[in-house]
């Protein structure tokens, strides 16, 4: 990471031992994390993780996170 990006302590996770396993969890946090940091903007999240937005929106919905933001009011 870059100099002023904030950093998640991932210590205190109990981590599956699989890697692609832990791969996906920490997938599903970063992505979580970027959300909520944009006010669930899905192009400002995109900007910030530095993936395309139609990226991001196919990890959403691997993850099972895009019922979460079209539920926003």
């Amino acid at each position: 990471m870059r100099g002023g990006d904030k950093t998640i302590s991932l210590r205190a996770l109990t981590l599956p031992f699989a890697l692609d396993e832990a791969r996906d969890v920490v997938e599903r946090i970063v992505i979580e994390a970027g959300l909520e940091a944009n006010g669930h903007n899905v192009s400002a999240a995109a900007r910030q993780l530095r993936i395309s937005r139609v990226t991001l929106y196919r990890l959403m919905h691997k993850h099972g996170l895009l019922t979460a933001v079209s539920n926003l009011p």
